[in-house]
């Protein structure tokens, strides 16, 4: 967890200015990281108890509100008004939530919410990769290296032992139900 941690400081480290200008970029930064450790560890806990798509349909629906009441108060108009916004919303739905989210939840239930939490480290080495494709955006050899020690230590911390939980005694006789061909009680 320490190598992936000192390869994202690394890469942040290209970016990094202390200013009143960039205090509240960096004031949202650290709250979207608390609360997504927050959600994490929610839904780990919910997974343990819950099937993925419950979870998932939940945590959809709180999302759902609490974005519609603060977008309700900033702006006048909530809906997209042409076919290429509703696409672009559509995308977000189902790439976004339902994939990306339901992936989330189903991992949650076979491995550790540190480990997930380590692998969104890749998200930046992805995106940094991507500008570099798209964009033409000028990558130097510091993110370079910096994106190998975080690969590294993503590699690490799921290798670990403590990566993969152990089942729970449900997972197990399902499983063993699906080998004989019967179906759990």
């Amino acid at each position: 967890m320490i190598v992936t941690l000192v390869g994202a400081a690394a890469i942040a480290a290209g970016d990094f200015q202390v200013s009143a200008r960039h205090l509240q970029g960096d004031a949202i930064a650290l709250f979207g990281a608390i609360f997504m450790s927050a959600y994490l560890l929610l839904v780990e806990q919910l997974r343990a108890r819950r099937p993925a798509t419950l979870v998932l349909l939940g945590s959809s629906l709180v999302a759902t509100l609490t974005a519609g009441v603060y977008v309700l108060g900033l702006e006048q108009r909530i809906l997209p008004t042409t076919g290429r916004t509703w696409l672009a919303v559509l995308a977000l739905a189902l790439l976004s939530q339902i994939f990306g989210q339901g992936l989330i939840a189903f991992s949650l239930n076979r491995l550790s919410s540190g480990v997930v939490a380590i692998a969104f480290l890749l998200e930046p080495v992805v995106a940094a990769i991507a500008g570099w494709i798209i964009f033409g955006e000028r990558l130097s050899w510091f993110n370079g290296g910096a994106f190998v020690v975080v690969l590294w230590g993503v590699y690490l911390a799921i290798a670990s032992g403590s990566a993969i939980k152990a089942s729970s005694p449900a997972d197990q006789e399902a499983a063993a139900a699906t080998q004989l061909g019967t179906h759990p009680k």
